[in-house]
C-alpha cells in the first residue's frame, strides 16, 4: 500500500520543486530529496521532520483513512 501511495504521489507531483519533501513527509521516502534541499533542512534544523516524522505522518494518515472509510 505504501508503494502504491508513493507512486501515486510521485506521479501527481512530478515536476514540482518540493516533490521530494512531500514524498518524505507523507510516506517517509527520502530518495527524491536532493543534496541542496538536505542542506537547507540541516541548516534550519528541520531535517528531523523528514527523518522521523515522515513515516509517522503517513501511518497516522493511513489509519485515519481506513477508520473513516
Amino acid at each position: 500500500m505504501r508503494a502504491g501511495l508513493r507512486e501515486s504521489i510521485g506521479h501527481t507531483t512530478h515536476g514540482l520543486g518540493h516533490r521530494g519533501i512531500l514524498l518524505a513527509l507523507t510516506v517517509g521516502d527520502r530518495d527524491a530529496i536532493g543534496p541542496s534541499a538536505w542542506d537547507v533542512l540541516i541548516r534550519t534544523g528541520t531535517n528531523h521532520l523528514v527523518a522521523i516524522s515522515g513515516l509517522h505522518i503517513g501511518v497516522v494518515a493511513q489509519l485515519g483513512f481506513r477508520l473513516g472509510r
